[in-house]
This record gives C-alpha cells, sequence and structure tokens, in this order.
C-alpha cells in the first residue's frame, strides 16, 4: 500500500474486459491501462501500461520494481503518469524522494539559465 494514502479517482476508470478479478481497467479519454497478470495466485499482480506500451511499476519513478499489489495502487500509479509526475508513482516516501532528485539533475539551475549557459549533463554512474 502507499504509504502517503493516496486513492485512484474512480470515476475516471472505465472497465473495458475481462471478468472476476481479472479485470482490465482505462484512464478515461487516455491509452492508459491497468491489467491484471492473469496468475490466480500472483502477489504482486497488477501493472499499468503507459501508451507506448512500456510498463508502470511501483519503483523508481515507476520504471522500476515490481507490479502492484493492490489494483488501487496501480490505477494511482496511471494517474500520475499521465499526469506528467512519474517521480510520484512509487510507494514509499524514499523512493519518491529518490525520483524527484532523479528529475531534478540535469536541469540548469536558475543561474545557469540566467546566464544562458547550457544545462550541466547528468554524472554516468558505472556498476
Amino acid at each position: 500500500m502507499r504509504d502517503d494514502g493516496r486513492k485512484p479517482t474512480r470515476e475516471r476508470w472505465v472497465l473495458v474486459g475481462g471478468r472476476d478479478k481479472f479485470r482490465t481497467w482505462q484512464l478515461d479519454g487516455t491509452d492508459y491501462l491497468v491489467l491484471h497478470c492473469g496468475h490466480p495466485t500472483a502477489n504482486y499482480p497488477w501493472y499499468g501500461l503507459r501508451p507506448d506500451g512500456s510498463m508502470i511499476l511501483c519503483g523508481l519513478n515507476g520504471r522500476l520494481g515490481v507490479a502492484f499489489r493492490y489494483l488501487d495502487d496501480a490505477m494511482v500509479g496511471a494517474e500520475l503518469d499521465h499526469a506528467g509526475q512519474p517521480h510520484e508513482v512509487a510507494l514509499t516516501e524514499d523512493a519518491r524522494q529518490r525520483g524527484r532528485r532523479l528529475t531534478l539533475r540535469g536541469q540548469p539551475s536558475a543561474a545557469s539559465a540566467a546566464r544562458g549557459s547550457p544545462p550541466r549533463r547528468p554524472r554516468r554512474r558505472c556498476g
């Protein structure tokens, strides 16, 4: 479960297929989907799909980690990704903080933007 208590906006989700727990939901007016993996005893069965076909997962920036344990968390993740806030998708505050730092890294500082100098490139880390 999310440690920030966010819940999905249920009226924005449309059931587009499946039955029982193997349902597929679509964020209304978008191509974002939330699906069940299909395994009847999966511990982390829910995942989001972006319009480009990539998965939304519960870790750093919605790109790392595993699928979501709960449907509500997967829906919140898809809503946040659609809203342009992938750094908020992670389930824990620690992972969201790391995502925010990574998002900010590589953006120009106010001083360099005022000087008109190009933004610094993020450092690459090996290993």
